[in-house]
C-alpha cells in the first residue's frame, strides 16, 4: 500500500512539488505510525516486524537519509528522534526491546 501511494504521488507531481513535506509526512505516518503499533498493542513488541519495518522504509523511502527526516521534520520528541536514528542504526532484539519498553513507559512516540 505504501509503495502504491508513493508511485502515485510521484506521477501527480506532488514529489517534486512537495517533497520535504511528503518525507516527512511519510516518516510519521508510515515509520512512526507502524512503531506505535508495534510497540504499544505487543506485550513484548515483535523485533521481527521491526526489522521489516526498517527494510521497507528503507527500501520505499527515495534519498533515505537521516539527517533530512531530522532537519525537516518540525517539533520532533525525543523519543521520535531516537527512533528515526534507529532506522539507519543497527539495533539488535535487545536494544530494540528496551528502546520500545522506554517508549512504553514514556507513554507516547
Amino acid at each position: 500500500m505504501l509503495s502504491k501511494l508513493w508511485r502515485e504521488w510521484g506521477r501527480r507531481g506532488y514529489y517534486s512539488r512537495y517533497e520535504n513535506e511528503l518525507l516527512a509526512e511519510f516518516m510519521k505516518a508510515g515509520y512512526l505510525g507502524f512503531l506505535r503499533i508495534i510497540i504499544f498493542e505487543y506485550e513484548e513488541p515483535p523485533y521481527s516486524l521491526f526489522c521489516l519495518l526498517k527494510e521497507l522504509m528503507l527500501t520505499l523511502t527515495p534519498a533515505a537519509d537521516k539527517k533530512h527526516y531530522l532537519r525537516n521534520y518540525p517539533n520532533i520528541t525525543v523519543n521520535q528522534k531516537v527512533w528515526i536514528e534507529a532506522l539507519w542504526g543497527d539495533v539488535d532484539k535487545d536494544d530494540f526491546l528496551m528502546l520500545a519498553k522506554n517508549t512504553k513507559e514514556a507513554g507516547s512516540l
